[in-house]
This record gives structure tokens, C-alpha cells and sequence, in this order.
């Protein structure tokens, strides 16, 4: 988790028991219902369609693909395996999908020539 998420979640469980849950009705007023119409409510903001039933609609599990997408943008395949807790390289595939920026940044990565680009049309033996 970045640090955003990791000093969120330490105010939401300062004084919470051990074994309380971060989110509950009881502790925040969260519940997994709460969650679920906040996506929805969130997704209707961002005109983004909801709902698996929908053509191009996303759900809240959609958000492993974007992780992984974004995530493979400059991070090791192994890397991005083990933040979510993928056993092999080829679930990383089914879930990172290249984008072409991915593409782009992967391809500026190539070494710039040192020197100009030589003309040896003129240096050609005939054939």
C-alpha cells in the first residue's frame, strides 16, 4: 500500500482493539453494504458504467486489473506477482494488460545513439 492508504488506515484503527475490523458498522459506520453502493455512487460520478450485467461495466474486482496495468509500467513482473499474491508470471498476464504509453516508455528506454547517423548510400559496392 502506499503511504496515502497506510496513514488512512492508521487513523481508522488508532484505539481499535486487535481483533476489531477496520471497517464495520459498529466501529465507522462501513459495512461491505456500504462499500459496494459507495463503487456504485462513485462510478455514477465518474460516468463510468457499473455492474457486470452492463456492456463495459466494471465491478469492484476491475480494480486488480487497473493495479496490475498500472503497476507494469515500470514495475518487475515478479515485483507486481508478489503485491498480488500471484503464484506464477502468467496470472500477472491475465490481470497487467500493456497499454500503448507502456509501449512508448518501453521503447524511450532505448539508448540514444552516441554519434549522427552516417549516409553510406554513396559508400555502397554496386551489385
Amino acid at each position: 500500500m502506499n503511504e496515502a492508504v497506510r496513514f488512512t488506515l492508521e487513523e481508522l484503527v488508532e484505539g481499535a482493539e486487535g481483533d476489531e475490523f477496520v471497517f464495520s458498522i459498529a466501529r465507522n459506520g462501513v459495512s461491505l453494504s456500504t462499500l459496494r453502493s459507495g463503487f456504485m455512487k462513485g462510478c455514477e460520478l465518474a460516468g463510468i458504467t457499473y455492474g457486470t450485467k452492463q456492456i463495459g461495466g466494471i465491478n469492484w474486482h476491475d480494480l486488480r486489473h487497473t493495479f496490475a496495468t498500472r503497476l507494469e509500467q515500470g514495475i518487475h513482473q515478479l515485483e507486481i506477482m508478489d503485491l498480488m499474491g500471484h503464484s506464477s508470471q502468467a496470472m500477472v498476464k491475465k490481470y497487467a494488460h500493456q497499454t500503448p504509453l507502456a509501449a512508448q516508455r518501453a521503447v524511450d528506454t532505448l539508448p540514444q545513439p552516441a554519434s549522427e547517423v552516417q549516409d553510406l548510400t554513396n559508400e555502397l559496392p554496386a551489385c
